[in-house]
């Protein structure tokens, strides 16, 4: 899973849809943006994260189309 606005697990959405997964017997790796309180690669509730610095927050689709190669 891929997350480009709010870090793992604080979304919930996505969290509820990882777990669910893994309840399912899947493997699940999220990928999401990090705070300075996170560690770059961790395990949480059964799933693998990888986190990245959050981009710079640019608006208008230039920053749109920024943050999405960037994530």
């Amino acid at each position: 899973m891929l997350l480009e606005n709010e870090s793992y697990p604080e979304d919930c959405r996505v969290a509820l849809e990882a777990e669910a997964l893994v309840e399912a017997g899947y493997g699940v790796t999220v990928i999401s943006p990090t705070g300075d309180d996170y560690r770059f690669v961790e395990q949480y509730a059964g799933t693998r994260i990888y986190r990245y610095p959050k981009p710079l927050a640019i608006g208008g689709f230039f920053g749109y189309l920024l943050e999405y190669v960037y994530s």
